[in-house]
């Protein structure tokens, strides 16, 4: 489970309510997100981490009419892959790649709490990279990300460009596998201590 800071940097659109409307680039929202994630050790200091995760997101475009701002709300899964260093016992770095399904867009107005569902026609994904700091206490693994994602697609159809997040997040770990055995050695798995 974690918390997490989002800026969408959105199209331009001309076909929402009656009125062109501008993306209002400098609006962040901040959202809980939920999911979670497996790691596999290479070697007692590199890791590889495959990370899942579900949440809710917005954009807000400045509206040339007498309805002020229209509201774009929509659901992100997210999955991510990226190899860690542990530079201390409790602390590692990773950098990796991640990739996005954006979709049930709806478009409305947050400050009445209006909406109206678009269809799957504006679903949309998106690629980018994610950065990663972690600090281990014994089965508590607490983690910082940064996240840069880039949508494969044009304004005629999407309504976000790009995606840039900062996330907190708080995990429980839990030994399932055995190690698995690389050139007929075990990469050791860290101790888990209660």
């Amino acid at each position: 489970m974690g918390y997490n800071f989002t800026k969408n940097t959105g199209f331009s659109q001309d076909e929402l309510i009656l009125n062109d409307v501008i993306p209002d680039n400098n609006f962040g929202n901040k959202n809980f997100f939920f999911g979670g994630g497996v790691t596999q050790f290479i070697s007692d200091r590199i890791s590889l981490k495959i990370i899942g995760q579900y949440g809710k997101n917005m954009i807000r475009y400045s509206d040339t009419g007498v309805v002020g701002y229209t509201d774009v709300k929509f659901k992100r899964l997210g999955l991510s892959a990226l190899p860690c260093w542990k530079i201390l016992d409790n602390i590692e770095l990773g950098i990796g790649l991640t990739y996005h399904e954006l979709n049930s867009f709806e478009i409305g107005k947050r400050r009445i709490d209006v909406w109206n569902e678009l269809g799957n026609r504006y679903n949309q994904k998106q690629i980018g990279w994610i950065t990663s700091v972690s600090y281990n206490f014994k089965s508590i693994l607490i983690n910082l990300r940064y996240t840069e994602a880039h949508s494969n697609g044009t304004s005629d159809y999407y309504f976000i460009k790009e995606t840039n997040a900062i996330e907190l997040s708080l995990a429980y770990r839990l030994k399932i596998f055995h190690p698995i055995k690389f050139n007929r050695k075990n990469a050791k798995c860290p101790k888990i201590e209660n």
